[in-house]
């Protein structure tokens, strides 16, 4: 995934500034949501992620979430 996680961000989020202010607006609102609780911050990124993933050409891995 770590190869991944580059591309989405070279590829996706600095390509594309209407997405990439999503994403700084979605982690924003998330920390807000699940002060402490670093998992469920974490998955409830999940689909945007795996949304940027598909537009920029890759598929997301399969991924389990994590225990909230």
């Amino acid at each position: 995934m770590s190869d991944q996680r580059v591309e989405l961000a070279d590829y996706d989020l600095r390509g594309d500034a209407g997405l990439g202010r999503e994403y700084a607006d979605l982690k924003d609102r998330l920390a807000r949501q699940h002060p402490g609780n670093r998992n469920a911050y974490s998955n409830a990124k999940s689909e945007f992620v795996a949304r940027a993933l598909r537009r920029a050409g890759l598929e997301p891995p399969a991924r389990d979430l994590l225990p909230e």
